[in-house]
C-alpha cells in the first residue's frame, strides 16, 4: 500500500514539520496579538552625512490601564527602522508593564517581524488548519482486511 513507497516516510515527516511549524507561528501570532496594542504614530527622521548624525523620533499617543490617552513625544527610534529622511505616518505596537511602555515595535519597517495583527492571525489559523488536512491525507487510514 503506501509504506511500498519509498518517499512516503519523508512526505509525513515534511508535514508534520509544516503543521507544527503553522502552529508554532500561530502561537505566537495570539501571544502578541493579545499583549500588543497597535496606533498611529508619526516618524520624523533627520540625516546630516556631514556631521555623521542619524536620528528618528517617534510621536504617538497610547492609552494607559485606566483608558486615559497618554502622549509620547520624541521617543528615540534607530535611524535604521525608517532609513530615509522626511516625516512618515507609520503603525506602533506597544506593550505596557505596569502602566509604563515596556516595548514600542514600529511595524512599517523591514528590521522587526511582528506577527500581533489580526491579519497575521488568520492567516495562520488557515495555513495550519490546511497543513492538518494534507497532514490527515497523507496517513493511511484503511486497515487491511484479513481474508
Amino acid at each position: 500500500m503506501h509504506f511500498k513507497n519509498p518517499l512516503f516516510i519523508p512526505i509525513v515527516l515534511f508535514a508534520i514539520f509544516i503543521f507544527i511549524l503553522f502552529v508554532f507561528i500561530l502561537t505566537l501570532s495570539v501571544i502578541q496579538y493579545q499583549s500588543y496594542s497597535i496606533v498611529d504614530g508619526k516618524v520624523s527622521c533627520h540625516s546630516n552625512e556631514t556631521e555623521n548624525i542619524n536620528y528618528c523620533t517617534l510621536n504617538f499617543t497610547y492609552k494607559d490601564k485606566d483608558g486615559k490617552d497618554v502622549e509620547v513625544k520624541n521617543y528615540q527610534i534607530s535611524w535604521d527602522d525608517i532609513g530615509e529622511n522626511g516625516e512618515f505616518i507609520v503603525d506602533v505596537a506597544y506593550k505596557l508593564k505596569d502602566d509604563k511602555l515596556n516595548h514600542v515595535i514600529v511595524l512599517t519597517n523591514n528590521n522587526n517581524m511582528f506577527l500581533g495583527t489580526k491579519n497575521s492571525v488568520i492567516v495562520y489559523s488557515i495555513l495550519s488548519f490546511l497543513s492538518l488536512i494534507v497532514l490527515l491525507a497523507c496517513i493511511p487510514w484503511r486497515r487491511k482486511s484479513h481474508k
